[in-house]
């Protein structure tokens, strides 16, 4: 065993053994604030009294901490703490006040073999003191619990920013890199000369690439059907410049659920930056659905000399979705295959976001 195992189980024993000392003080106290110095002249009184005091003081303990986990587990604090917290409280009270009404009746009843009738004032007593007590508690539990997500949730907005202006500042990079703007000028110049129908069409593509990105660049989503309309645009831009060397179906469907902007447009830029795509070598890229994933995936025939920096669109896109969704991205790399699988989006937390057009 490890020096980290048995500091971690020493902690739990003392904690444990505080817990059980707190439980018999304050079953002393309560005790003797019903039963005043009586409590006091016979041992007999004195250890039935004690000992229902810690039945109850115990049930409380251990049956708060076990529904506060399971509330913790079953609601989703991390998306709505107001309603998370309101759903556990009422769970924690009616515990509460369980505990603190049948344990008492129980006691007077059998024990102290009582009237339940003439005692009943000291019944309800008991337990809305319980029920206080308990709700007291759980506030301070809760409490703490709520100001942990609300600073989780500060974390992750402010990283999601980060991230959202590197893939920002990357995407921009790409798009208007003296190399990227040579290509276009010189694709529109060979077009011009050709067809003044296509190189309207490439001027008209090329102008919603930028728009989009300077559009949506701050936002933390986009509905799958504004992101597919400047991929659509993008990917126009492409097969014109590459013609039949580069093959992409696009077999994404649409639906009511939502992606972080940029995502496709940098995967596909990755794929047609790092491989070889000429007539006897053609990039073969599949855009399409699966379950609860957009997959993006193609056949892989490396450049031997790669751009340094090659993983920051990945690493950017991973660090995003870790905020934005409990599933994680999927890469996978095969001798001849390259897929990353990107999770969409289901949440009214976005549905604020405006389509385009």
């Amino acid at each position: 065993m490890n020096k980290n195992k048995k500091k971690s189980i020493r902690k739990r024993i003392l904690n444990h053994l505080l817990g059980l000392l707190l439980v018999f003080l304050i079953s002393f106290l309560i005790s003797y604030g019903f039963a005043g110095p009586s409590l006091l002249k016979s041992g007999h009184t004195f250890i039935v009294n004690i000992s229902f005091g810690v039945v109850i003081g115990i049930s409380f303990w251990k049956g708060n901490e076990f529904l506060g986990r399971y509330t913790g587990h079953k609601f989703a604090w991390s998306e709505n703490p107001k309603k998370a917290y309101l759903k556990s409280i009422v769970i924690l009270l009616g515990y509460g006040l369980l505990v603190g009404s049948v344990y008492p009746t129980l006691f007077y009843k059998f024990v102290l073999k009582l009237s339940i009738i003439k005692h009943l004032h000291i019944l309800i007593s008991l337990a809305l003191l319980s029920v206080i007590a308990d709700y007291i508690i759980i506030s301070i539990f809760f409490s703490k619990k709520i100001l942990y997500y609300w600073q989780k949730s500060i974390e992750n907005e402010e990283r999601l920013k980060r991230e959202n202006i590197i893939a920002q500042y990357e995407t921009l990079k790409n798009q208007v890199n003296p190399h990227f703007l040579f290509n276009s000028l010189n694709t529109i110049s060979t077009l011009i000369s050709k067809n003044l129908d296509v190189a309207d069409m490439f001027i008209k593509q090329l102008s919603e690439v930028y728009r989009y990105v300077l559009e949506f660049k701050d936002k933390e989503v986009v509905d799958i059907k504004t992101e597919l309309k400047f991929i659509d645009s993008y990917l126009y831009l492409q097969k014109i410049r590459f013609g039949d060397n580069l093959e992409i179906k696009n077999r994404i469907k649409t639906g009511d659920f939502y992606i972080a902007p940029l995502t496709i447009q940098i995967l596909v830029e990755n794929a047609i930056k790092h491989n070889v795509i000429s007539d006897d070598k053609p990039l073969k890229i599949e855009l399409f659905s699966q379950e609860s994933y957009i997959v993006i995936e193609n056949n892989l025939q490396k450049k031997k000399i790669i751009e340094s920096k090659e993983k920051i669109g990945l690493n950017n896109i991973r660090s995003r979705y870790e905020v934005l969704s409990d599933k994680p991205v999927i890469i996978e790399e095969s001798d001849n295959k390259f897929t990353v699988k990107i999770p969409v989006i289901y949440s009214s937390k976005y549905d604020h976001t405006s389509n385009r057009g």
